[in-house]
């Protein structure tokens, strides 16, 4: 992240004169009377890019027997089972300048170039003045963007089964998940006993439907109990973009004039100065 501090420069009367270029970067000029900036050549009222990032991370790990799936297909996985999250942030900002009197003028000037602010603040109790060859008064955006990444992953054998199968793994895998959840010595020993005769019962049907030559659909091991060594993830990822746009802005008492007063005048006598106003609030 960076984070920009900006100088404050403030007196009785403020008078700030460059010889060729004047540049006021994501600071404040501030004078009880008139304050005047004046560049021979360009005066910029500027900013400072500032951002920020953030990440946030949370993952859950289980290891060990597990019961996943629902429903007709119930599945047993022995393993590691991780699911997580992460949230992450990146930001960009901007640090404005400010130019103010509190009981006086403000007047900048760019005599032989272009005055350019970009989201700055002006502020007089009396009259603000701006002028250059050319006048641009823009505005800035701050942008935020955000993704969150949200993912599953499982390592190990998984027993998956339909029919007699799926009650068998289910019972097991119930009985499993209780026993461990449970304090009680005595059901714990119960539901332990349980969940053997569900292995019994699960062995069984598995060396059944083995010998079963499943030509009419109803046996066979293809369909009735899956076995499967190995990874999956699943994974997903949502992002959001926003913007905010700060507006050059302009609060007086008096009189706002900006006043282009161009260069040396061409054959028809157009000095051709311009006066862009892209994001003004006054």
């Amino acid at each position: 992240s960076t984070t920009a501090i900006g100088s404050v420069l403030s007196g009785d009367t403020v008078y700030f004169k460059a010889g060729q270029d004047l540049n006021l970067m994501g600071s404040s000029v501030v004078g009880t009377h008139d304050v005047l900036l004046e560049a021979d050549r360009h005066l910029t009222l500027g900013t400072v890019t500032q951002t920020h990032d953030e990440t946030h991370k949370q993952e859950i790990t289980k290891t060990g027997l597990m019961s996943t799936g629902s429903g007709s297909r119930p599945q047993l996985t022995a393993g590691k089972h991780k699911q997580g999250k992460e949230d992450t942030q990146h930001s960009v900002t901007h640090a404005t300048s400010m130019v103010g009197s509190l009981n006086g003028n403000v007047a900048l000037m760019a005599k032989k170039g272009t005055l350019s602010t970009y989201g700055a603040q002006l502020q007089a109790k009396g009259d603000v003045i701006g002028k250059g060859r050319d006048v641009k008064v823009y505005s800035v955006v701050d942008t935020v963007d955000a993704k969150t990444r949200s993912y599953t992953e499982s390592k190990g054998l998984r027993v998956g089964a339909q029919s007699k199968q799926a009650d068998a793994v289910a019972s097991l895998g119930k009985g499993l998940t209780r026993a461990v959840e449970t304090d009680n010595p005595r059901l714990k020993a119960l539901l332990a006993a349980k969940s053997a005769y569900a292995t019994k019962d699960l062995a069984q049907m598995i060396e059944s439907a083995k010998k079963s030559d499943d030509k009419d659909g109803k046996g066979g091991i293809a369909g009735k109990v899956t076995l499967s060594l190995g990874t999956t993830r699943q994974e997903s990822t949502d992002s959001a973009h926003g913007e905010t746009v700060r507006k050059s802005s302009v609060s007086h008492g008096g009189t706002l004039q900006f006043k282009a007063t161009g260069g040396e005048a061409d054959a028809k006598g157009d000095t051709g100065g311009d006066i862009l106003l892209k994001g003004l609030q006054t």
